[in-house]
């Protein structure tokens, strides 16, 4: 089989990643050497790292990002700070002065309902 029309065979049945490792393969003196097997893991391969780069295109295009970055960019040595101030910790004190007054409102209560 000729090598034109099987490439065009290959891109009609939308298998371009093994279209383009194809016509690289038979412009390699080096792939003679190869057995079948490994010639078809080639094939394979190559169609499958072109899809996956595509669909990752694909949806790197439609995520939208808003700043084009990399890790490098990021200043790991920028000073942490918090972004809402820590409430002073609560003394003893405090903890009964809650349960009175927790007691106070259910004792309230109970008298308001007595005395309907």
């Amino acid at each position: 089989m000729l090598a034109p029309p099987t490439l065009d065979r290959l891109n009609a049945m939308g298998l371009s990643g093994i279209a383009r490792a194809f016509d690289e393969l038979t412009a390699n003196a080096e792939v003679e050497q190869l057995s079948h097997v490994e010639w078809l893991s080639l094939l394979l391969d190559r169609e499958w790292s072109w899809r996956y780069d595509r669909n990752l295109a694909a949806r790197l295009r439609f995520a939208k990002l808003r700043h084009q970055t990399i890790p490098e960019d990021v200043d790991y040595r920028s000073a942490r700070t918090r972004s809402a101030p820590v409430p002073p910790p609560r003394q003893s004190g405090d903890l009964r002065a809650i349960r009175r007054r927790k007691e106070l409102a259910r004792l309230c209560a109970r008298l308001q309902g007595l005395s309907r």
